[in-house]
């Protein structure tokens, strides 16, 4: 199947990552549909929606989305080499790329989610996958680990967080050796359905302001969202060489439709009027697409 979900991705890839999720599947979902993540509802109600839904963690709208940053971290280590996959959840990146024959490590602060995630947790360790229970909010990174890892990835975690991504890249430079690289996805903050409802309503789309109102600190939930310039800016200021940043739609869906087309003509009509460069590339480039990939390697320069 090919799609433009996976267009920095070999379909040949794409193929075995699909295959060796399948077979965890069943029962990780079986493992997830086990757990007590009711904890979880403190910080963030709005998950009570997928906690009778296991099969949303695993095998959800998002697996497309797993299977590609799968794939593009796979290709740039070249297919070996030590992982460090930073808030992490539920491992479905780590137990893929584990089984391609990656050293992989998660990093997750557990007790978030109290006591009933621990099966998850046993899972992953079960398929030799390396646990580290530490905030990645955290100024500290254990000294056995600091500069250990070819390639460290931090995917949907970025709009979560109380403070803004700069913190996290840099933690996620420290993890990393001399020339590793840095896989990062977030959702898209550019692309036109965010667009419309903050001209239509005023209001940030990912932040969920009922949940948010409810939820007991610190809040869980999507809190923000980013251009790709604010993104390629905080790797750069983290002390990172952004080698490819790029908007993907999360789905396999068909051609746009004629409305689509309009919208997307009267931008470029609008920007080639105004002369603005960044409304070509804010607005055009990134207008349909629901997340943000980034891919950079760790600069050689001093920060």
């Amino acid at each position: 199947m090919t799609s433009e979900v996976y267009s920095h991705v070999d379909p040949k890839l794409i193929t075995e990552i699909r295959q060796i999720h399948d077979n965890f599947r069943e029962e990780l979902i079986d493992i997830v549909a086990h757990c007590d993540l009711k904890p979880c509802l403190r910080n963030n109600p709005g998950m009570a929606q997928f906690i009778n839904q296991p099969e949303i963690f695993v095998d959800g709208s998002q697996k497309h989305r797993w299977f590609r940053e799968t794939g593009i971290m796979f290709d740039a280590l070249n297919g070996k080499g030590k992982v460090a996959d930073l808030g992490t959840l539920v491992p479905v990146c780590a137990l893929m790329l584990k089984e391609l024959g990656l050293d992989v490590t998660v990093v997750e602060k557990f007790d978030l989610y109290g006591n009933g995630y621990r099966p998850i947790v046993e899972f992953a360790k079960k398929k030799g996958i390396h646990v580290v229970d530490m905030d990645i909010l955290s100024d500290q990174v254990p000294a056995e680990l600091e500069g250990q890892f070819d390639g460290t990835m931090c995917l949907a975690v970025v709009e979560h967080l109380s403070c803004g991504p700069k913190r996290v890249f840099i933690l996620a430079n420290r993890f990393l050796k001399e020339n590793g690289v840095f896989l990062i996805d977030t959702p898209n903050g550019s692309m036109m359905g965010n667009r419309l409802h903050f001209f239509f309503r005023g209001e940030n789309m990912e932040l969920d302001f009922d949940n948010y109102n409810e939820a007991l600190p610190p809040y869980t939930g999507h809190m923000h969202c980013f251009s790709p310039r604010q993104i390629k800016v905080s790797l750069e200021q983290a002390g990172f060489n952004v080698e490819n940043i790029f908007t993907a739609p999360r789905k396999i869906s068909g051609n746009r439709n004629l409305k689509s087309r309009i919208l997307e003509s009267s931008f470029r009509i609008v920007a080639a009027a105004t002369g603005k460069k960044h409304l070509i590339e804010n607005s055009v480039k990134n207008l349909w697409d629901r997340d943000i990939v980034a891919l950079a390697r760790k600069s050689t320069q001093n920060n």
